[in-house]
């Protein structure tokens, strides 16, 4: 990419040469490509480009919402290359996805854990900031999630600068709708640690955990570190430092009970004209077609009526097959009985 290194900067277009500037490379100066984006959306021979564009919209997309989601946490200790090398990792989701087709592929449908590790600052990063263990449990019949920190026996939990003279852990626990775009964000802090002392109890930090259907679970632990001046705790903004790492990630699939499946047979008594009463037994998952009703019977008003009787039931119990008269077939025997009058 070439560069303009006259004293004289320039933003824009200038015949076929763009000029622009980038905040780590400086001002830059590119050539206007040939194709317009017209082409590009109706001409078959872009047909890739426009898929390969469909599916970098569907990361840019789990990109937005994961920075929105997080950046109470990460403002002011994020490099400023993180949205673009988050951007690469969740490319690498999305082509995890391999059920979906080319252009269709989603990083939602993807291997989600391939986003654990991510740092969200680069020039910290915990592995060297963070001098302990950590560990990331779930207790299923509590729905808690449970982030235990390990000090190693003899040394300090994190390094830090002079001007330091306490930190703290802080997690952030997100449930992300893709679908929807709605998210939720839970922070947790503990409490103020000297950043001399040595200590070998381990710090645990305990949230409750009540993820929907299909929704992202995405967590992250980070380094605070923190100035105490007349009793006031003052967070230092130092992004070589604060670092912030997303440990765990995973798309929460909840058990779906199916829905209740007609029984098979079914046994109800149809009021036929002049005070008759049928009892008949009937298959409702008989797949054939033009099936005659047993042992007479077979008038066509007749399986019309049983349908609309069996219909009318189903959906007062907001059953989602319905029956109709092609898939009834009679059973058992049916009997002609007369109405019970009762004298007394």
């Amino acid at each position: 990419m070439a560069k303009q290194k006259g004293i004289i900067k320039l933003i824009g277009k200038i015949g076929d040469w763009v000029y622009y500037y980038d905040r780590v490379r400086g001002y830059l100066v590119r050539k206007v490509t040939s194709v317009d984006a017209e082409r590009i959306r109706t001409d078959p021979a872009f047909a890739r480009v426009r898929e390969n564009n469909a599916e970098f919209g569907h990361c840019a997309w789990m990109v937005k919402l994961l920075r929105a989601a997080f950046k109470p946490l990460f403002a002011g200790i994020a490099d400023t290359r993180m949205t673009a090398r988050l951007t690469k990792v969740t490319m690498a989701v999305m082509r995890s996805d391999l059920t979906s087709s080319a252009g269709q592929r989603k990083p939602e449908h993807g291997d989600a854990q391939l986003l654990r590790g991510f740092e969200f600052n680069k020039d910290a990063t915990l592995k060297n900031v963070l001098q302990a263990d950590y560990h990331t449990g779930f207790d299923q019949e509590e729905e808690t999630c449970t982030i235990t920190i390990t000090p190693q026996a003899g040394k300090k939990m994190i390094k830090a600068p002079k001007g330091a003279t306490h930190f703290r852990f802080i997690t952030g626990i997100a449930t992300i709708d893709f679908k929807t775009g709605n998210y939720i964000l839970d922070t947790i802090r503990s409490e103020e640690i000297p950043v001399q002392k040595i200590t070998e109890a381990p710090v645990m930090l305990t949230t409750p955990l009540t993820p929907k259907h299909e929704e992202g679970l995405f967590i992250t632990l980070g380094v605070e570190l923190l100035q105490l001046v007349n009793g006031v705790y003052n967070p230092l903004q130092s992004s070589q430092y604060n670092a912030m790492t997303l440990v765990h990630a995973e798309k929460i699939l909840q058990p779906v009970e199916p829905p209740a499946r007609l029984s098979s047979e079914y046994t109800d008594n149809i009021l036929l004209p002049r005070g008759k009463r049928m009892i008949c037994t009937l298959d409702l998952h008989e797949r054939g077609r033009g099936q005659r009703l047993a042992n007479c019977f077979d008038q066509r008003p007749l399986r019309q009526r049983i349908a609309r009787t069996l219909q009318e039931q189903h959906r007062q119990r907001n059953r989602r097959q319905m029956v109709s008269p092609a898939r009834i077939r009679l059973l058992g025997r049916m009997q002609r009985k007369p109405i019970e009058h009762n004298t007394a």
